[in-house]
């Protein structure tokens, strides 16, 4: 009776120790699925206008410096078109097809990366006087069961209403008043335009910085304006005769896919 009693007692001992191991290792991977290394970022978040815009031409700068290799890709677009004639209204969208067009071009390692942006000289160094609103962000991120730091600051600097043409030239590129109506005579089918003004309202930087090196990851330049044009239809439009109509029109820069590693030899 005794020798049965001991066998009993050290086969659930045997159990005890087997639940015992078993409730270590499970608690051993539960706490591996919630472990994530956090990020140490190179540089301190930003905080206010002028901080945002020193780190921003600071990471500029280091692109310089580094050359990567990107993708660059040009958008350009026209929105929010208006025209008391009704004619003409409905047909911005094919006159749209005439006007505007999108490019792209694959940059090589070894670029000074301010020689691609579109500024007069680059937006490489931000006069804070220009800028409206300037931002830095390090969002949240869900990783397995917890809330993580993203690997990326996403900063936005948004530049000022009306912004002068000078500034818009340094900071965003201009096209040649000519260059513009020339541009539009794609559109002679339909309509000659005669004249045009416009107003810089929305330019804007967006980029994305990888926190532990401060280097670029993704960048978007973006040049506004709301467009004024004077115009006389043309061809399928001529009965509407003169117009004016407004419109925004949109220039995006868009830096993409970028490579730090210089090529192999």
């Amino acid at each position: 009776m005794k020798s049965s009693i001991k066998k009993i007692s050290a086969l659930l001992l045997v159990f005890a120790l087997i639940f015992s191991f078993a409730s270590c290792s499970l608690t051993d991977d539960h706490d591996t699925d919630e472990t994530t290394t956090e990020l140490k970022a190179l540089s301190v978040l930003p905080d206010g206008k002028d901080s945002v815009i020193a780190y921003f031409n600071k990471v500029i700068a280091l692109a310089d410096e580094g050359t990567p290799a990107f993708n660059l890709k040009i958008n350009n677009d026209a929105s929010d078109f208006e025209c008391e004639n009704g004619l003409v209204k409905s047909a911005f969208s094919t006159i749209k097809k005439y006007m505007l067009k999108s490019d792209s071009e694959e940059v090589e390692f070894g670029t000074k990366f301010s020689e691609k942006l579109p500024g007069e000289k680059g937006v490489a160094a931000i006069d804070p006087a220009v800028v409206k609103n300037a931002t830095a962000e390090w969002p949240d991120v869900e990783s397995g069961m917890t809330t993580v730091k993203a690997n990326e600051y996403t900063v936005v600097i948004e530049f000022n209403d009306n912004l002068s043409v000078a500034d818009v030239l340094k900071y965003f590129g201009m096209t040649d008043k000519a260059e513009v109506l020339k541009e539009f005579e794609k559109s002679a089918d339909y309509v000659k335009v005669n004249d045009y003004s416009s107003e810089y309202t929305g330019c804007r930087i967006e980029l994305h910085v990888d926190v532990q090196t401060d280097r670029i990851t993704w960048m978007a330049v973006t040049r506004a304006a709301v467009v004024t044009a004077s115009a006389t239809c043309i061809g399928q439009l001529a009965e509407a005769g003169d117009v004016t109509a407004t419109f925004t029109f949109t220039k995006t820069c868009e830096f993409k896919d970028f490579d730090w590693t210089a090529p192999k030899k």
